[in-house]
């Protein structure tokens, strides 16, 4: 076997080179994308929140 493989593979210090790899590889992107998704909806769905509540307002106070 690759001796890279070997230290990758049978030393502590490897495996947690490995886990380390994969978790940025997984975190990074997914909170890249959480974040932005945030950012789309809050400005995006914004602006239809406070109509939609400023209209509720308005029939509630319209119907005491």
């Amino acid at each position: 076997m690759h001796p890279i493989l070997v230290e990758l593979l049978t030393k502590p210090v490897g495996w947690l080179s490995l886990g380390g790899s994969i978790f940025l590889l997984v975190m990074v992107p997914l909170g890249i994308h959480l974040f932005l998704r945030r950012q789309i909806r809050n400005d995006e769905g914004g602006e239809e929140a406070k109509e939609y509540e400023l209209r509720r307002r308005a029939e509630a106070s319209a119907g005491e």
